[in-house]
């Protein structure tokens, strides 16, 4: 029974909240092996609005509608598998080793659920900033002989561990008057313990958090140390920790890319409302951004870069690169002539499908409200796109008004767009959004 087999799977997604219980795909999976979590249980987990994660960037009010949202999903998934699984006469596995899992009502339901989704999590100090701090992917990035402190939130029986002591130092503190952590109606009443931990060596470490039973009862979280002072383990090609080099190595080029980007956002430059020209020297360095880790990917791989010829300072320079080398890319949702290094090719229109799919890494081109213009260039975020909603994570956008999060105080960030919305150009509906497909025959699927 197809249905029942799918609602279980939700039903797990659902349950495994990666802060409290690692999912059965990344519990054998190392820091160094692992593919980015974006492709596994935690994207699915916020699908649900299950995994508490991901919050640092989000308003009060986004929380608290996401968090509505989300429960109505994850209820109605694994409630129409409890009737599923009552109706059936497969065999399922259960889906946690105590009668417990199984709730009397749906009230009861809603209990576990609070439970789960509110009790234990982490969150930056106002004074920390989140700097280094990747809760999607539970590292932190801490610069060497610096400090960084985090609330430890409805885990009074929880025990924080790093393992190597003498590469970062733990110690905690009962938070002060001034504390302000952002606590939901349903965490009114939680305990909250400050961590502090202060870097004393160059190296890799493992923070961990057991619970009274010895078992995690939070995400471990990798801790790198590195020399530089803006909580990057990638400062250019060139420099690129040890550590980080070999797990991008370990992931596909696409995950690369995201993993890439994504160290950039939480560093201290992301989390800034300046690049103070990091990845280029001009003031408009988004496609800049895009190239520049692509470059760090193609240095820790070894293999060279797709874009290596051509300059994605704009998305004019942009388009040219694409159409320049259709081997290696495919421009869609653009047809026309290049209208910046005087190719003599009139691209056709191709729209993208399950046939011509985006894929995570692609360049996306929002065109202008004026003309066929396209002024912002930036990264594709999800695993594929054939339409609908989609993320990408932009460089450069410091000031830049988001639909539902208002005006963005970082540079760097994750914006949310709809694949299927139109613009009207020279009297005309045309789709809002262009991209640049990066063969897979180069970079991978």
């Amino acid at each position: 029974m197809p249905l029942v087999k799918e609602t279980e799977r939700q039903a797990r997604v659902c349950w495994s909240d990666p802060i409290r219980h690692r999912p059965p795909v990344q519990e054998s999976l190392c820091a160094s092996s692992r593919k980015s979590m974006r492709a596994s249980g935690v994207k699915n987990c916020e699908r649900f609005g299950v995994s508490p994660r991901c919050l640092l960037q989000r308003t009060k009010d986004e929380r608290t509608a996401r968090k509505l949202a989300g429960w109505k999903r994850g209820l109605c998934a694994i409630r129409q598998f409890f009737e599923c699984r009552a109706s059936s006469e497969d065999s399922f596995a259960p889906l946690v080793a105590t009668p417990s899992i199984y709730p009397a009502s749906v009230e009861a339901l809603r209990l576990q659920l609070k439970l789960h989704l509110f009790m234990r999590r982490l969150e930056p100090t106002a004074q920390s900033r989140g700097i280094g701090l990747d809760l999607d992917d539970s590292a932190l990035v801490l610069p060497f002989k610096r400090n960084f402190s985090m609330y430890l939130i409805g885990g009074p029986d929880v025990k924080p561990t790093v393992k190597d002591p003498d590469i970062v130092e733990l110690t905690e503190q009962t938070p002060g008057k001034g504390a302000n952590p952002h606590l939901s109606k349903d965490e009114s009443g939680a305990v909250v313990r400050q961590l502090n931990l202060k870097s004393l060596r160059l190296g890799n470490t493992i923070l961990s958090f057991a619970g009274p039973d010895g078992k995690a009862a939070l995400q471990w979280m990798d801790v790198s140390v590195v020399q530089n002072a803006d909580a990057r383990q990638a400062e250019d090609a060139r420099h690129i920790s040890a550590s980080f080099r070999e797990e991008l190595q370990s992931l596909t080029f696409r995950d690369a890319l995201i993993r890439v980007a994504t160290d950039q956002m939480y560093s201290a430059i992301g989390r800034s409302g300046s690049a103070n020209a990091r990845y280029d020297d001009g003031g408009e360095w988004c496609g800049s951004f895009v190239r520049w880790c692509y470059e760090v990917v193609s240095a820790a791989k070894g293999v060279e870069n797709p874009f290596a010829k051509y300059s994605l300072r704009s998305g004019i320079k942009t388009l040219y690169a694409g159409m320049a080398e259709p081997t290696k890319f495919t421009v869609m949702r653009y047809e026309g002539p290049d209208r910046y290094g005087g190719l003599k090719t009139q691209q056709k229109f191709i729209e993208i499908d399950d046939s011509h799919p985006v894929r995570m890494g692609d360049i996306c081109l929002p065109r202008g409200d004026s003309g066929d213009t396209f002024p912002h260039v930036s990264m594709v975020y999800d695993e594929s796109v054939t339409g609908g909603a989609f993320s990408t994570i932009d460089g450069n956008q410091t000031g830049a008004y988001n639909p539902g999060k208002g005006y963005s105080p970082y540079c760097i960030g994750i914006n949310d767009h709809n694949a299927d919305d139109k613009i009207k150009v020279e009297g005309k509906l045309v789709p809002k959004y262009a991209f640049i497909h990066v063969s897979d025959d180069l970079i991978g699927t």
